[in-house]
């Protein structure tokens, strides 16, 4: 339906650097490159304004300094990431994964979609007319409402059976599971999900758009779903995009 299936006009190489204190520890984080400078300047100061957490015109010795710690602070952020997911004439897509650390680390990805004629990073309002975004958001609460549903289930079916019953280490892990979920379920039906709080990133013909996960970290070793995931098929959304972005999908 749209030209997707061109040669890319970007060019992403890797900036790598070792971790000062921690050798053989290093960071790696993409730089975009293209013939407009000016738009290229503006997606690598954005990446790095938000994933890194440092304004570019105001770093000293290095883009990751802000993340990488000092000897009193361990690192904010270890083992980053990229992946180009979609390089086209007119759109860029990546990810940038890490594991972020405070009283604890845990690993986690952003994502991130460039218009590469204005170097302006799209959001999903950008996407979706008023229609589409309450279709996609009435499809996902449906959908994370009945998965989490059927597993509950699951895990009622598990507490009956007796082999689970007369380990009470399972028996708590399968009780801790039904109590988060139940309440992750009642949440979900009493509150209205937000767009703009919902990750996502776009394909050559797919929109795949991301919910957050029942789980806090301490009960995430009881989480089996994880984040929940959805997939809109370009030909079954085209009607629901705004003008704006029908004209980056058609050049």
């Amino acid at each position: 339906m749209f030209p997707l299936h061109c040669l890319a006009q970007v060019t992403v190489k890797e900036l790598k650097e070792e971790h000062p204190r921690n050798k053989g520890s290093y960071y790696s984080f993409p730089r975009i490159i293209l013939e407009n400078r000016s738009v290229a300047g503006g997606i690598n100061h954005d990446l790095i304004r938000d994933f890194l957490d440092i304004e570019p015109t105001k770093v000293k010795k290095s883009i990751f300094e802000n993340v990488w710690g000092d000897k009193d602070n361990i690192s904010r952020l270890e083992g980053i990431e990229y992946k180009v997911i979609l390089n086209s004439p007119r759109l860029l897509c990546l990810s940038l994964s890490a594991d972020g650390c405070g009283a604890y680390c845990e690993y986690f990805t952003n994502y991130y979609s460039y218009d590469l004629k204005t170097g302006i990073r799209i959001k999903l309002a950008d996407i979706l007319t008023s229609d589409g975004q309450k279709f996609v958001l009435d499809s996902m609460k449906a959908g994370k409402n009945a998965e989490i549903t059927n597993h509950i289930a699951l895990i009622r079916d598990s507490l009956k059976s007796e082999r689970i019953l007369s380990n009470a280490e399972d028996k708590e892990w399968f009780e801790q599971a039904q109590e988060m979920y139940d309440y992750c379920l009642q949440n979900s039906r009493e509150y209205e999900p937000q767009l703009e709080y919902m990750k996502f990133y776009i394909t050559e013909d797919e929109l795949h758009v991301i919910s957050e996960r029942c789980s806090s970290h301490a009960l995430r070793a009881v989480d089996e779903l994880d984040e929940f995931r959805f997939v809109f098929e370009w030909k079954r959304m085209e009607r629901f995009f705004t003008p704006e972005f029908r004209r980056i999908l058609t050049h």
